[in-house]
């Protein structure tokens, strides 16, 4: 894999950690009505789950980078988000560790937040990450197929396990993953022009 292909495996992976909260959208909306909002009682899962949906459709919809980028990230906030504050912070806890190469502290920290949270789909993404940049790759693909298990419109690791594919040398398996991605988010630039790249250089694939 060449220089640039890691640098934009990383950018992939840490792009959650600049994603705005929702509190930060909510900042940028226009004022609501001073009317009382009906509180929506229904579990946070299931209010998460509706807003994804909501924002998938957005996403294929949108026609600017600006719009499409606020939607995206929007998505990273929510999958972000998880029914424990303390799950949130272990996870928090791993990546930050992983950014600082702690990385036995960081694969403790995550080991212990999937065992807790055998659903939570980021916590796999961020090992996966961990595992990247170890040079575990069997690991960090089993990681990545775990997210996509738990969250199958996940681009992020769907264009992460396309990069690990090309590192391996398996071009049509990373072509695949890489178009699967920008099926469902096509507006990662930097994807789309490695696409754009590999089907230059090999036509027949």
């Amino acid at each position: 894999m060449n220089r640039c292909m890691r640098i934009h495996f990383a950018a992939v992976l840490l792009v959650a950690v600049s994603a705005p909260s929702l509190a930060q959208d909510k900042n940028n909306m226009p004022a609501e009505s001073s009317a009382a909002v009906p509180v929506d009682k229904r579990p946070p899962a299931e209010i998460r789950a509706e807003q994804l949906d909501k924002l998938f459709g957005a996403l294929k919809s949108d026609n600017s980078p600006q719009t499409g980028q606020r939607t995206e990230d929007r998505i990273w906030s929510l999958w972000m988000k998880s029914d424990s504050p303390t799950a949130d912070l272990l996870l928090g806890q791993g990546f930050a560790a992983m950014k600082t190469d702690a990385f036995d502290a960081s694969e403790e920290i995550l080991d212990h937040l999937i065992a807790t949270s055998e659903n939570y789909a980021e916590a796999y993404y961020k090992r996966a990450a961990l595992y990247f940049r170890m040079r575990r790759l069997t690991e960090a693909l089993k990681d990545l197929d775990r997210v996509i298990e738990l969250e199958p419109r996940h681009f992020g690791a769907l264009s992460a396990r396309g990069i690990v594919f090309k590192d391996q040398g398996k071009r049509e398996a990373a072509l695949a993953a890489f178009e699967e991605a920008l099926a469902i988010n096509p507006h990662m630039e930097t994807i789309a022009a490695v696409v754009k790249e590999m089907k230059a250089e090999r036509p027949d694939i």
